[in-house]
């Protein structure tokens, strides 16, 4: 059968789709406005394979499957003043930068081996803080649980559809469907989202993907003869 999900709050419910920073993020915001929240996530908990997990539990690092793994091809991420901007509006703004990294430039190497810094702003305090995916998802979803009261995270669950009334369509992995009820949907699935998909053949949508040429090469550079940084860590 299929399991309707329903709210009963004097404010419009939300669904997210994707719990990762984005949609994490956006629930911790909304909850704290006051919202009820339903955030529907794709991969898998280990821990707890029920459908309706606790925010704490989630929040287990090594709960989150595939998220390792995903860590290993992917850089990390860049937090730039928006992105802080808005983990300072729900209160993590301290808190983040004391876990990241600041980035004040690329580190340019030439064929002589020569290295230099150019700086991603003019200014001193123009800089990028880099920071684990995986970290601050974890994260993130630590935070969320101080709202349990108002968010449920549903793990293993592929959106299949979304309907002009804000109301979603999901598959658990056990192939038991979910209908949400409309009115607020957000859709944080990352690059090949299904919400963006599935807009895109109900609305008047123009969604296109340009690649482009370059990729990227990630290395592991030995600590310098003494134990110090190989090059300056702030590039």
């Amino acid at each position: 059968g299929i399991r309707m999900c329903t709210e009963t709050s004097e404010l419009p419910h939300v669904t997210i789709v994707g719990a990762g920073p984005t949609g994490s993020l956006a629930a911790i915001l909304l909850a704290r406005r006051g919202y009820t929240i339903d955030v529907y996530e794709r991969r898998q908990h280990v821990p707890t394979p029920n459908v309706v997990t606790t925010i704490s539990d989630a929040a287990d690092i090594t709960s989150l499957a595939k998220v390792e793994d995903a860590s290993k091809r992917s850089i990390n991420l860049a937090l730039s003043h928006r992105g802080l901007r808005a983990l300072a509006r729900a209160g993590l703004g301290e808190e983040v930068l004391s876990m990241a990294v600041p980035m004040r430039g690329r580190m340019i190497h030439d064929r002589l081996g020569r290295m230099t810094l150019q700086p991603y702003g003019t200014r001193d305090d123009e800089l990028l803080y880099s920071i684990s995916r995986t970290e601050i998802n974890a994260w993130l979803l630590r935070r969320l649980s101080q709202y349990e009261q108002r968010v449920r995270v549903h793990y293993s669950h592929k959106c299949t559809a979304v309907h002009a009334d804000g109301s979603a369509d999901f598959v658990h992995e056990d192939g038991a469907k979910t209908h949400t009820r409309p009115g607020q949907l957000l859709g944080c699935d990352g690059a090949f989202s299904a919400v963006r998909t599935n807009m895109a053949r109900i609305s008047r949508l123009s969604v296109s993907v340009e690649y482009i040429e370059h990729g990227y090469k990630e290395l592991s550079l030995p600590a310098a003869a003494g134990g110090g940084d190989a090059m300056p860590p702030e590039a």
